[in-house]
């Protein structure tokens, strides 16, 4: 008798069909009625046509390694070689809600991150819990500024008709790149009702550059072992728990990742009392109620109460 792989494979490419391919699995995954092709009891494992298939899941398909129960998402962890992160559809159903919640009224999202990253698979995850359609940025690769821009002109043509808002995710490096393009140029980011910025610290010098060219941000936090952001403006989303011990960032909550499958991963399950924390390997500080990231822990120096972000 044929064994069912455990696993819905899904090759993406640099293809707007490969997005909506996988935006038509996700909603089948998370509950919505769009139909998909994903099987019964399947793990969706979308991933880069040309990348290298992970060895250490071949334990899986062979049955030898029991997979989570809960799990219906599997992700290559980007920061463990080898590693793969599982995820819960509670997980990212109720992240994608708390983030869509705390962000305000339902809009449009831009999709510029990998679609078979988590921060991608998020942004899709929230444009289907609020039903509106994405404007997609970005395939298989972190979208461009001019991509970014063109996105953005796109969902105000959108947004001009439907007035909904329009949200979006960068990274620090996106934002650098969109900070280089002339402001004439990049204008329409006034559009962007929430512009969140993840990978950026507590003392950023692009965070200052970004408001003095006049764009609004919203330093945003998460890792991939907390279905992405789970912290916006030092915040953290409802069903997310935050502290410091030391220098380092602890999360609790709804966010958390069942587990890594095969190579285990940097990110340590730690019991303190009845929660389970994910000990992050991010350095920062509580100022009130708020988090205030200093950077990887291993690029901050601590002296005499000072963090410093070494270069």
């Amino acid at each position: 008798m044929e064994i069912l792989s455990p696993f819905h494979y899904l090759p993406i490419g640099d293809s707007p069909a490969d997005v909506s391919t996988l935006l038509s699995a996700l909603a089948k995954l998370i509950g919505s009625k769009e139909s998909s092709s994903v099987r019964a009891r399947q793990i969706l494992f979308p991933f880069p046509q040309n990348a290298v298939f992970p060895a250490e899941l071949q334990e899986y398909e062979t049955r030898r390694k029991a997979l989570p129960e809960s799990a219906v998402l599997a992700l290559p962890a980007p920061a463990a070689g080898g590693a793969t992160i599982c995820y819960s559809q509670l997980a990212i159903k109720t992240m994608a809600n708390a983030v869509n919640a705390a962000v305000g009224r339902p809009g449009r999202w831009i999709l510029t991150a990998p679609a078979t990253e988590i921060d991608g698979i998020m942004t899709l995850a929230r444009a289907i819990e609020v039903s509106i359609p994405p404007i997609i940025a970005a395939k298989t690769r972190p979208a461009s500024a001019k991509e970014i821009l063109r996105a953005v002109e796109r969902a105000k043509d959108r947004s001009s008709r439907d007035e909904v808002p329009i949200y979006m995710q960068i990274t620090k490096t996106q934002l650098g790149e969109l900070l280089e393009i002339p402001p004439a140029e990049r204008a329409d980011l006034q559009a962007v009702s929430s512009l969140m910025v993840t990978g950026l610290t507590s003392h950023d010098l692009l965070a200052r550059a970004a408001k003095e060219a006049g764009i609004e941000i919203v330093q945003a936090y998460g890792i991939p072992e907390s279905c992405g952001i789970c912290v916006l403006d030092g915040q953290p989303v409802a069903g997310v728990h935050v502290a410091t011990i030391g220098d380092r960032i602890w999360l609790s909550g709804i966010c958390m990742m069942l587990g890594y499958l095969g190579t285990p991963g940097e990110v340590d399950f730690v019991s303190r009392g009845r929660k389970r924390w994910l000990r992050s390997k991010d350095a920062g500080h509580m100022r009130g109620p708020r988090l205030e990231v200093d950077g990887r822990l291993r690029d901050v120096i601590s002296s005499a109460g000072i963090r410093i972000q070494a270069s």
